[in-house]
C-alpha cells in the first residue's frame, strides 16, 4: 500500500550512533482525505469515494484494513514499527562504531610490538610489527575478482569482510607486516626484510605471530645469501 500511494521511498538516515531517523509520507491522511464521504454527497459520489479507498488500499485484490482503523493503525502500529526500526539502526551504528574503535586499538597495540634477541656476540635479531599500512590495505583481504565474458569485475566477499573485522576487533588474526632486521655489534644493519603475516594478542597481552619461526628462518636464509 505504501509503495503504491507513498509517492516516495521511505528515507532511512543513519547519521549518528545515538539516534537515527526514518522519514515517510503520511499516506493515511492522504487516503482518508481522498476517500472521505460527506453527508451531502449523493449515492454516486459516496460510491466513488468508497471505490477510491478500495483501490488505494487493495493488496492482491483484498482490502485488509477498514477505513475507521486506518488512521489508528498508521499512527500506532506502523509508528511503533518505525520506532523499532530506528532503534535497530541506531544499535547497529553503535555496534559498528565499537568494532571500528576496537580494530583501531588492535592495530595500535600490535604496532608497538618489538622483540630483540642476541644471536651471537656479533649479531642481534630485531623483530617489529608494522601496522602503518593497515587498515587501508584490509580490503585486499575481502575484495575478490571474477571474470565474465572477457571482463574482470571486483566483488566484496561479505563473509570474509565480517570475519575479518570480527577477528581484528577482538585482537585475533590481525594482518600485519613483520619486519626482521639483523644488526652487527656496531649497530649497523646487516640485513632487513618484511613479511606479511597475521598476529594475535593472547592472554595477559602476549603477542603471538603466525608462522613466526618459519618467517624468521626465511629471513635467516636471506641473510646468509647476502653474506
Amino acid at each position: 500500500v505504501y509503495e503504491k500511494s507513498g509517492f516516495q521511498k521511505i528515507t532511512i538516515r543513519g547519521y549518528h550512533n545515538a539516534h537515527s531517523t526514518m522519514k515517510f509520507f503520511d499516506i493515511a491522511t492522504s487516503i482518508l482525505a481522498a476517500s472521505e464521504s460527506l453527508p451531502e454527497y449523493d449515492e454516486f459520489q459516496k460510491g466513488l469515494r468508497k471505490e477510491i479507498y478500495q483501490n488505494r488500499m487493495s493488496v492482491d485484490g483484498k482490502v485488509l484494513i477498514a477505513r475507521y482503523a486506518l488512521k489508528q493503525f498508521f499512527h500506532s502500529d506502523f509508528g511503533d514499527f518505525i520506532y523499532e526500526f530506528e532503534k535497530k539502526i541506531t544499535e547497529c551504528l553503535f555496534n559498528s562504531l565499537q568494532v571500528i574503535k576496537s580494530v583501531k586499538n588492535s592495530f595500535h597495540s600490535l604496532g608497538q610490538y618489538q622483540y630483540h634477541r642476541r644471536v651471537n656476540h656479533e649479531l642481534m635479531l630485531h623483530l617489529e610489527l608494522n601496522t602503518d599500512e593497515y587498515p587501508a590495505c584490509m580490503p585486499d583481504l575481502y575484495i575478490g575478482f571474477n571474470e565474465s565474458e572477457g571482463t574482470t569485475g571486483a566483488y566484496c566477499d561479505d563473509e570474509k569482510l565480517i570475519r575479518l573485522y570480527t577477528c581484528v576487533s577482538s585482537g585475533h588474526d590481525v594482518p600485519v607486516m613483520m619486519n626482521v632486521r639483523f644488526t652487527g655489534s656496531d649497530g649497523s644493519v646487516k640485513c632487513e626484510s618484511s613479511h606479511g603475516t597475521f598476529s594475535s594478542v593472547g592472554p595477559c597481552g602476549r603477542v603471538q605471530i603466525c608462522d613466526r619461526a618459519a618467517l624468521i628462518h626465511e629471513a635467516i636464509e636471506e641473510f646468509r645469501d647476502g653474506v
